[in-house]
């Protein structure tokens, strides 16, 4: 019964978009259409039967590379149908300057445009609950996660590592969805004072945020290829904490 659904719906993915080469055994390169332009995804699906609650990744400013992929593939192995758009276009950077001209190149409508593209892709998918659907981020990729929570109006959490904030509260009204904020202590770009003032702000207003904050840690302390910033503990604690904020927000 497993194989006939996984032929099923990988027949549907087929003749719906097209599928491109797999990454891994677990995720797969697919393309959809956002606005005018035919662009490429990467998507994976949990084992077993579904349907399941999905969750929209945004990478970081080095683009979809294999790290991105390898989280997508985690987020569907705890049960999640998981898809990370490529915001640069088949673009990867190899050096910070390569990263910041990348990122300064995101025409911001186009990004939202793409937001809701792959939003309406998920709900044509017949292994996602429609009406469970997350995002997450990490440092570039959060500030997208979070415009998304700002864009998407049946979002259902977000998920913001590391990644930059807004306290203006007309914005914040636009929030429908929980938020997770994932930051820290020793992080140049995004202040603690910052993130203490987007957390008053939300609370102000009503909004439902959870902040954790890692001491002695800075940007990028969940990848592991980056070895200035990586911290095995915080990470592994970050990452048990999403799971439950998932678990709380998309299954409950």
């Amino acid at each position: 019964m497993k194989s006939l659904i996984a032929l099923y719906t990988m027949s549907m993915l087929v003749l719906f978009l097209g599928v491109l080469p797999a990454h891994s055994e677990t995720g797969q390169l697919v393309m959809y259409q956002s606005g005018e332009e035919t662009i490429e995804a990467y998507l994976a699906t949990p084992s077993g039967l579904g349907p399941f609650p999905a969750i929209v990744v945004f990478h970081e400013w080095w683009g979809l590379n294999d790290w991105i992929k390898q989280n997508v593939d985690l987020l569907a192995e705890r049960g999640y149908v998981a898809i990370a758009i490529d915001l640069y276009r088949g673009h990867l950077a190899k050096t910070p300057e390569d990263a910041g001209s990348l990122m300064r190149s995101i025409p911001n409508q186009r990004a939202i445009q793409d937001m809701k593209a792959v939003t309406a892709y998920l709900k044509t998918l017949t292994d996602v609950i429609p009406n469970r659907l997350g995002a997450i981020g990490w440092s570039m990729g959060a500030g997208y996660a979070l415009t998304m929570a700002l864009t998407i109006t049946d979002l259902d959490a977000c998920i913001v590592n590391y990644g930059r904030l807004i306290n203006e509260k007309d914005s914040l009204e636009r929030i429908t969805c929980p938020i997770l904020g994932i930051f820290g202590e020793d992080d140049r770009g995004i202040p603690v004072l910052s993130i203490r003032a987007f957390k008053q702000a939300s609370t102000e207003i009503g909004k439902s945020v959870d902040i954790i904050m890692y001491p002695g840690v800075g940007a990028a302390f969940m990848n592991e290829n980056d070895k200035r910033a990586y911290n095995v503990n915080a990470s592994k604690d970050a990452w048990d904490r999403i799971f439950s904020f998932l678990n709380q927000t998309l299954y409950n």
